[in-house]
């Protein structure tokens, strides 16, 4: 079978927001309770910061990367940057 490129991108675009509406139905919800972790490490050759939230089950809840450190509020501004997705923890711990 021989499918043009074009055709792919087509259904994707079609489908797409299908499924998106399909997994959102079966996605267990987040929990209150989460923890924020860093991680320092390379990411294609450059040196970053890794935040993660993770909930109390252990699923990952959101990242970013960020090619510097600010210890004070860093918890702060990552709950701004998770505001307009998810509903602020109730409990947030730093790991």
């Amino acid at each position: 079978m021989s499918v043009d490129h074009s055709t792919v991108r087509r259904w994707v675009v079609h489908f797409s927001p299908q499924l998106l509406e399909r997994f959102n139905r079966r996605k267990r919800s987040v929990t209150g309770k989460w923890h924020m972790d860093e991680i320092y490490g390379k990411v294609r050759g450059r040196w970053t910061y890794l935040y993660h939230a993770i909930d109390s089950v252990g699923d990952t809840v959101a990242f970013f990367l960020s090619e510097t450190v600010t210890y004070r509020g860093r918890s702060a501004s990552f709950v701004r940057l998770l505001r307009p997705t998810f509903d602020v923890p109730q409990e947030l711990g730093l790991l």
